[in-house]
């Protein structure tokens, strides 16, 4: 007897050691924004901040505001080259009611408050459109387009504008430019730092002083060796072809985002297609793998959460979704 509970035991650790399924979760609400009459170009990001959505569109070169359901409160900034003014928007960042938002043309970050008031602007230089992060201090965290830095992290104080790095780079890869590789997208949580590489199974934490408190590789999941499988099998045969070996096909995370103790990122699959969220626990020393699911009929654009929900843009049809979360 002894014997079977011990093996009934050792069956059910080693089922529950790597816990995923690809089950649809429960959608609760969907917004059309059509009924809406909200004109959606290229939706880029996304987030929520108390009772407001905030997203980018960098085809019309704006960004608005909704509220709670998703109806248009405002239009925060507007496209042009003068001050208050921006310029394919990719990315951005909130913080004591002001948003942060990076104009990539203008290579500047334009602060406004949440009504829409302008504010200032930050001269940051070229930096990719993965998230990046403002602390209480008003030091900014992101990763800029660049080698001209001794580390791939830019922690820029707002107010004094002195810039200190950290981080690690990445080993370069023959059939991936390091560049690409060394992305990240940079995340506030509880006065920490998490960042997340755009293109490796790679999850880093960081204090506000640039020291690592850990690096998780979680490629040794059964869905993410299939992915980075498929992944090498392409640029393996891109190697002898004159090609770069960038785009969306090095990419495994396209947004990011945190709230409370969760962490959310999008990720394509071996199949290319961006429908699924891996769901983490973070923690003082360790993250712990949640869940995965599957959305179907569904390209996720970007997303944000609360502390019961997820939010989705399907880009297939420009709805939002509402996801319930039940852990």
């Amino acid at each position: 007897m002894k014997l079977i509970i011990f093996f009934i035991f050792m069956f059910f650790l080693v089922s529950c050691k790597e816990k995923y399924s690809f089950e649809k979760p429960e959608i609760i609400r969907i917004y059309n924004t059509e009924k809406r009459k909200i004109h959606i170009g290229n939706l880029k990001r996304m987030l929520k901040h108390k009772k407001s959505f905030y997203y980018i569109d960098n085809k019309s070169h704006i960004v608005k505001k909704l509220d709670e359901n998703f109806y248009l409160k405002k239009i925060i900034a507007h496209e042009g080259n003068g001050p208050g003014e921006i310029y394919y928007p990719s990315s951005f960042a909130v913080n004591r009611d002001k948003l942060y938002i990076y104009s990539s043309r203008k290579e500047n970050i334009i602060i406004f408050d949440t009504t829409g008031t302008y504010i200032d602007e930050i001269k940051i230089g070229r930096m990719y459109p993965t998230r990046f992060a403002i602390d209480d201090s008003l030091n900014l965290y992101y990763t800029p387009a660049s080698f001209d830095i001794p580390n791939p992290i830019v922690k820029m104080n707002y107010r004094q504008k002195k810039i200190t790095t950290f981080g690690t780079w990445l080993k370069k890869r023959e059939n991936l430019t390091n560049l690409l590789r060394n992305l990240r997208h940079v995340l506030i949580y509880k006065n920490n730092l998490i960042c997340v590489s755009y293109t490796e199974p790679i999850i880093e934490k960081y204090n506000l002083t640039g020291e690592k408190i850990f690096e998780v590789n979680i490629k040794n999941y059964s869905f993410m060796k299939k992915i980075i499988e498929q992944n090498e099998k392409f640029y393996n045969s891109l190697k002898n072809k004159n090609r770069p070996h960038v785009g969306s096909f090095s990419i495994l995370f396209d947004d990011a985002y945190t709230y409370g103790d969760l962490l959310y990122l999008t990720l394509y699959d071996e199949d290319r297609k961006l429908n699924k969220v891996l769901i983490f626990l973070l923690s003082n020393d360790k993250i712990i793998f949640k869940e995965i699911f599957k959305i179907d009929n569904c390209l996720i654009k970007s997303i944000s959460a609360d502390e019961r929900f997820l939010y989705v843009f399907n880009g297939y049809n420009f709805n939002f979704l509402k996801l319930r979360l039940d852990f």
